[in-house]
């Protein structure tokens, strides 16, 4: 069963945004996109009955995004990245099993995903780039998301939340 997408904006993604210092509407509808896109908003959390080395979550991270991400990314940042980890109480994570159960940890490295992205993170009303922005930066030409199946989970889990962020 899908996680509520107003639930999920009202309990997870706005306030673990605005705790990184990151929340804007267009990042709140990117993530719920991603999560629509990637998992049905959470109805799967695993690619596969063993959950090894597979992705994770409601982003469907993959082990070796979340390990970049926390050596590559996180590792090399100045003391407001460090503060992040402190406030998301994430010194000492290395299992990216948590993608599954901890949901603030799942939307922070979506977000930081997404932060090294030089380009701005297109209008949320402006569905194509949406879908652009998405399949260039976090599923990529190698992943399995179409357009039809993005827009189908977009108008289902995220069209009626848009004006509400």
């Amino acid at each position: 069963m899908a996680i509520n997408p107003a639930q999920l904006i009202k309990l997870v993604i706005n306030p673990t945004l605005r705790k990184m210092g990151e929340h804007s509407p267009n990042a709140v509808i990117l993530l719920l996109a991603t999560a629509a896109s990637e998992s049905q908003c959470g109805t799967y959390l695993g690619q596969s009955p063993s959950f090894k080395g597979c992705a994770l979550g409601i982003y469907q991270m993959e082990l070796a995004t979340y390990n970049d991400i926390l050596t590559n990314y996180l590792g090399f940042r100045d003391k407001y990245h460090q503060q992040l980890i402190k406030n998301l109480r994430l010194d000492g994570i290395q299992e990216h099993e948590a993608l599954c159960y901890n949901l603030e940890l799942a939307t922070a490295f979506a977000r930081l995903h997404y932060l090294r992205v030089p380009e701005p993170i297109p209008s949320r009303f402006d569905t194509q780039a949406v879908w652009e922005y998405y399949k260039e930066h976090y599923n990529t030409d190698k992943g399995a998301a179409t357009k039809q199946h993005f827009i189908t989970a977009f108008d289902k889990y995220v069209a009626p939340y848009m004006l509400h962020n």
